[in-house]
């Protein structure tokens, strides 16, 4: 008796049904995963996001996002325009957990970050973003980062 049939088959299928999404995902217009995340961290904060470089999916099990020259507003009462800037950050998420709703990066890689934290008269602080201002709880729950690097960095407060 054949036995080893069916499983090859199903095995055969899952194959052919993860090289048509690599395929389709790869062929995507990765620009509108870019405006898709930068207005919802412009949303969330109140604060504008620009990805003024390259942006990029890198399509794999553990499937990362790169992009270069990011600039987070800083608060309108700030000294400069920019409260954030990175020359280039990567993260890489685990597939599985992000299939059901969990955001876990594996690893997060900042290079030439430069952030600038200020209060202002009031003794508010710039890193406090939208209705958390004036709440006071911080709200939110923020993503599992397991691995962090930081490269070149100039923190200002």
């Amino acid at each position: 008796m054949r036995w080893w049939i069916p499983i090859a088959a199903v095995a055969g299928l899952v194959v052919i049904v993860i090289v048509v999404g690599v395929v389709l995902l790869s062929i995507q217009d990765v620009s509108t995963y870019k405006d898709f995340i930068t207005r919802k961290v412009s949303e969330e904060t109140g604060r504008e996001l620009v990805v003024a470089g390259d942006f990029d999916l890198e399509i794999s099990f553990s499937p990362s996002i790169v992009a270069d020259n990011v600039t987070l507003q800083n608060a309108e009462w700030g000294s400069r325009p920019q409260m954030l800037k990175l020359g280039h950050v990567a993260a890489e998420v685990a597939l599985f957990p992000m299939l059901f709703g969990e955001i876990k990066v594996k690893r997060l890689i900042l290079v030439d970050l430069d952030i600038l934290a200020e209060t202002n008269e009031d003794g508010l602080g710039n890193w406090r973003f939208g209705e958390k201002e004036t709440r006071g709880d911080g709200g939110g729950e923020l993503p599992v980062i397991a691995d962090m690097r930081i490269e070149n960095a100039l923190l200002r407060f």
